[in-house]
């Protein structure tokens, strides 16, 4: 498990945002977007594997089905929550969730990326084939 330190370094050092509050807002808004997309039973996983600070989101989960919307809705939530323009959403988001795959285990990321249509795999900072 990556500590929530570390993690946040790791987003605000991809992001380039100085910024400690704006990282801890795009990271929170991306995980609540992200919570709605998934699995419940995903969404518990990840949050087993991340710093408790973030795992709110993901562990208010029901035992509904996973929302379905494309990674450009996804971007468009995230705008919503950080009242940003669609360009910075995606980047942001991009920031997020590379960090996320590239922090967790490897079958967490599998199985994420097995749940979501293609055209979020560049999120993820995978090629979307």
């Amino acid at each position: 498990m990556t500590s929530y330190d570390a993690f946040l370094a790791q987003v605000r050092h991809r992001s380039g945002y100085g910024d400690t509050a704006h990282a801890e807002q795009i990271l929170a808004s991306a995980l609540e977007v992200l919570a709605d997309r998934i699995s419940p039973h995903t969404a518990q996983v990840l949050a087993r594997e991340l710093p408790a600070f973030l795992t709110e989101a993901l562990e208010s989960r029901t035992d509904t089905e996973a929302e379905q919307f494309s990674a450009e809705a996804f971007c468009r939530r995230m705008a919503e929550l950080n009242e940003t323009d669609l360009i910075t959403a995606r980047w942001d988001a991009e920031v997020v969730l590379t960090c996320l795959a590239d922090t967790q285990p490897q079958e967490l990321t599998a199985q994420l990326l097995h749940e979501l249509p293609h055209d979020y795999w560049p999120l993820f900072g995978r090629p979307a084939d």
